[in-house]
């Protein structure tokens, strides 16, 4: 299981770096925490996925994802181009893995789109999207985003 924890400033959600802290993408049970991650007491609240309310208020959301299997066309396609042109997806490799920015020995993990305020939760990797690694020994993450 992976628990993403993204900063919000100014309408941006986490960092461009993987290690800025504005991103932590935590590995449970028995991940490390990164050593650069900033953890409050128990009881706090910190950062949180979130949506607009009808005034316009910040309404915290959580999502559990449910993965299925990809189409016989799309997984076609992956293997012939070495992507696939789709928005969030769980493996293989990354779309743009010049703006990746996390190198090997890490292992990509999953991909997220941005999305706008209208929408179910607020992304917003300004029209980019955002890339998650683990570690060789899968015990820790890494999360950054690109633009487009």
């Amino acid at each position: 299981m992976a628990y993403l924890f993204l900063s919000y400033d100014d309408y941006e959600t986490g960092g461009v770096d993987a290690e800025d802290g504005e991103a932590v993408l935590l590995i449970q049970p028995g991940g490390r925490i990164p050593r650069f991650a900033t953890i409050g007491p128990a009881g706090t609240t910190g950062r949180s996925l979130w949506r607009f309310g009808p005034c316009e208020e910040k309404v915290p959301v959580e999502f559990r994802i449910d993965l299925s299997p990809v189409p016989a066309e799309v997984e076609h396609e992956f293997e012939k181009y070495g992507t696939i042109d789709a928005s969030d997806y769980l493996g293989g490799r990354p779309g743009y893995s010049e703006w990746a920015g996390v190198e090997a020995p890490w292992r990509f993990f999953f991909c997220l789109a941005g999305t706008d305020l209208d929408e179910r939760y607020f992304l917003n990797f300004a029209h980019g999207y955002g890339y998650a690694y683990l570690s060789p020994d899968r015990l820790e993450g890494r999360f950054r985003w690109e633009a487009a």
